[in-house]
């Protein structure tokens, strides 16, 4: 399983709590959670290109780094 899916199960399990589910019930939700998150929104596309100055860059530097993110180790 991938560092990112890990730490966000571990904030899921933080904010909520075990309430008797194991580690890949809350390793799913992570990965749902981080794959909603793959393609950005216009806003954050566009304050992404501001600071970037590099149009078309951070659309698909951060798709890549979500698929890092999900990809199984």
């Amino acid at each position: 399983m991938s560092e990112m899916v890990e730490r966000v199960a571990r904030a899921i399990v933080a904010e909520y709590g075990p309430d008797g589910w194991d580690a890949d019930d809350y390793r799913r939700m992570a990965r749902a959670a981080i794959a909603a998150m793959r393609e950005p929104t216009d806003a954050m596309i566009d304050v992404l290109n501001r600071h970037a100055q590099c149009e078309g860059f951070i659309e698909e530097g951060w798709r890549a780094a979500m698929d890092e993110a999900l990809r199984n180790e």
